[in-house]
């Protein structure tokens, strides 16, 4: 069985709490910036899935990935506090424009795979790490980039509610064999019901201030 490793991309996550153990938290922000180094052949630049550009990502340019698989976009996203619940801080993004571009320019349609890591959060003021923390993608699904594009579509893998932990890759989206060519958007964030958070638990945040975390993206070749 074969695992090919095509691209990594990260995307750095700042997170402002107000919250103190036991207590009712404040608002809060968060804010994300993309740090991408990739290289190959033949770019694929970011598409917007439809209405205005997201202000909350106004300067995200996508990654300038090149080659025949290629991660093209990934998200900044912007997380507001909204409460505590049983000792756990939950805070919900706010720009319903996030999505992540994928592109399969392979002939052969082996197929693919996306995952993702959360690192440790860690606070810019005192150097305390949170690890009990996870994020969870709520509802997501596909859309094609082009109406060219006439591949079936790639499989979303996690459920709106799955929690994906901190300091290990989840699996979040693939592509079976003959499916996922061309290039397709993974939108996030669309629903209000179930849409993209990040759990904390609250006690492990010890003062007010900004934490600092990263985001890893994986796109590999589907195993033979």
């Amino acid at each position: 069985m074969k695992r090919l490793l095509w691209f990594m991309a990260s995307l750095t996550l700042g997170i402002m709490f107000t919250a103190q153990s036991n207590a009712l938290a404040n608002s809060g922000s968060l804010s994300t910036t993309a740090k991408v180094t990739l290289s190959g052949d033949g770019s694929t630049k970011p598409v917007n899935p439809g209405g205005p550009t997201d202000p909350d990502d106004s300067g995200n340019n996508g990654t300038g990935s090149k080659g025949k698989l290629t991660l093209d976009y990934v998200p900044n996203l912007t997380f507001k506090q909204q409460r505590v619940t049983k000792g756990q801080i939950v805070t919900t993004a706010t720009n319903r424009g996030a999505y992540v571009q994928i592109s399969d320019r392979r002939f052969t349609g082996a197929g693919w795979q996306l995952q993702v890591k959360p690192s440790p959060l860690v606070g810019e003021k005192d150097f305390s790490e949170i690890s009990a923390a996870a994020l969870q993608l709520g509802s997501a699904s596909f859309a094609k980039a082009s109406t060219t594009n006439v591949s079936a579509s790639p499989t979303v893998t996690d459920s709106a509610t799955s929690l994906i932990p901190i300091g290990s890759y989840s699996l979040v989206a693939s592509a079976n064999k003959g499916t996922g060519l061309g290039t397709w958007l993974l939108q996030v964030n669309r629903s209000t019901i179930a849409p993209t958070k990040l759990l904390v638990n609250n006690a492990d945040v010890k003062q007010q201030q900004t934490y600092q975390g990263a985001l890893t993206w994986l796109l590999t070749d589907t195993p033979q």
